[in-house]
C-alpha cells in the first residue's frame, strides 16, 4: 500500500472515531458524518443500505455526487453533514417565524398591513435587510463555494446573481437572499425536491407578465400537491405543516403587490431563470420517493 494511501486510511479511521464518539454523547445522537434526521429518514424508508456511502465525487460541472455500496442505488447530489444541515436548519426557521407573524399579521389586519407598508416602508426595508444579513452570517461557516450546487440550484444562484447585477441598489440584500435560498435547497434535499417539482412548472411567459400572480399560482399547485386537495379550509390546512407555511408566503405574495420595485425583481429573476435546469431527473426521483412518498408528496409529474 502507498503511504499517500495509507496516510488517507489513517485519516478516516480518526474521523471514524471522533463520529462514533459524538453520537454515543450527544443527547441527539449525532456524529459529524451522519445526522439524526438522516438517520431517521432511512429507517422510514427501511432501506439501511443507504446509509453506506462508497465515494464523494466532484464533477468538471460542477456539484456533488455521493456514490453508495450498493451500486443498484443511484447517485445523489450533494453532501449531507450534520453540523451544515442543522444550521441551515435553524436558519430557514429564523425565516419562517418572520414569515409566520408578517402572514398572520396581514390576515388579522390587512389593510393596516398595507397602510405600514406604504408609510413604513424605509423601516420595514431595513428590518427585512438586517434579518437577511443575520441569517447570511449564520450560514458562513458551513456555505459552499457556488460550484458545488447542485444543477437545480445553480440555476437559482446563476438568476439571483443576473438580478444582482441589474438592481445595484439591492446589491446587498439580494446577495444574502441568494446565499440564504441557494444554501437551504442544497442542504436540505426534501425542499428542494419539492421547489424542483413545483418550479418545473413554472410558465416563464406568464411569468414575465405578472411574475407574483405566477408564483401564486405556483404556490396553489405545491399545496394541492402536498395536501392531495385544491381546496383546503384553514383548520384542515394546519396539519399539513409545509402546505401551512406555503399558505403564508401566499398571502405576503398578495401584499407585496404593492410595491413596484418587487415585481421588477421577481421579473428580472425569471428573465433569465432556466427552469428546464431545475427539473427532477430520474436520479432525482429514486431519491425524493424510492418507491414510496417520504416527502409528504399526495401526487407528482413523473
Amino acid at each position: 500500500m502507498k503511504k499517500d494511501d495509507q496516510e488517507k486510511l489513517k485519516i478516516f479511521g480518526v474521523i471514524q472515531t471522533i463520529n462514533a464518539v459524538l453520537s454515543k454523547i450527544r443527547e441527539s445522537g449525532s456524529g459529524i458524518i451522519d445526522t439524526n434526521i438522516f438517520q431517521k429518514e432511512i429507517k422510514k424508508r427501511k432501506d439501511e443500505k443507504m446509509l453506506f456511502y462508497d465515494e464523494v465525487i466532484f464533477p468538471k460541472e460542477g456539484g456533488i455526487l455521493v456514490t453508495f455500496k450498493d451500486k443498484n442505488i443511484p447517485p445523489i447530489k450533494g453532501f449531507f453533514f450534520s453540523e451544515t444541515l442543522e444550521t441551515v436548519d435553524t436558519i430557514k426557521k429564523i425565516g419562517m417565524a418572520f414569515v409566520k407573524v408578517l402572514a398572520t399579521e396581514i390576515k388579522r389586519n390587512p389593510l393596516g398591513t398595507i397602510i405600514a407598508f406604504v408609510f413604513f416602508r424605509k423601516g420595514i426595508k431595513e428590518i427585512i435587510k438586517c434579518l437577511l444579513r443575520e441569517m447570511d452570517w449564520g450560514l458562513r461557516r458551513v456555505r459552499y463555494k457556488p460550484r458545488y450546487y447542485c444543477k437545480a440550484v445553480w440555476a437559482f444562484y446563476v438568476a439571483f446573481e443576473s438580478v444582482r447585477k441589474k438592481n445595484p441598489k439591492l446589491n446587498e440584500e439580494i446577495s444574502h437572499l441568494r446565499n440564504i435560498v441557494c444554501m437551504i435547497l442544497e442542504a436540505d434535499n426534501a425542499y428542494r425536491y419539492r421547489v424542483q417539482d413545483v418550479f418545473g412548472e413554472i410558465n416563464k411567459e406568464k411569468a414575465k407578465k405578472d411574475p407574483i400572480e405566477e408564483l401564486i399560482r405556483i404556490a396553489d399547485i405545491w399545496i394541492e400537491k402536498e395536501t392531495g386537495k385544491k381546496k383546503v379550509d384553514d383548520r384542515e390546512m394546519k396539519k399539513f405543516m409545509t402546505a401551512y407555511k406555503i399558505v403564508w408566503i401566499k398571502r405576503i405574495l398578495r401584499l407585496l403587490k404593492f410595491v413596484p420595485q418587487f415585481k421588477k425583481v421577481l421579473r428580472d429573476f425569471f428573465e433569465v431563470f432556466h427552469v428546464e435546469d431545475v427539473q427532477m431527473d430520474k436520479e432525482d426521483y429514486f431519491h425524493a420517493f424510492n418507491g414510496k412518498q417520504p416527502f409528504g408528496w399526495k401526487s407528482i409529474k413523473k
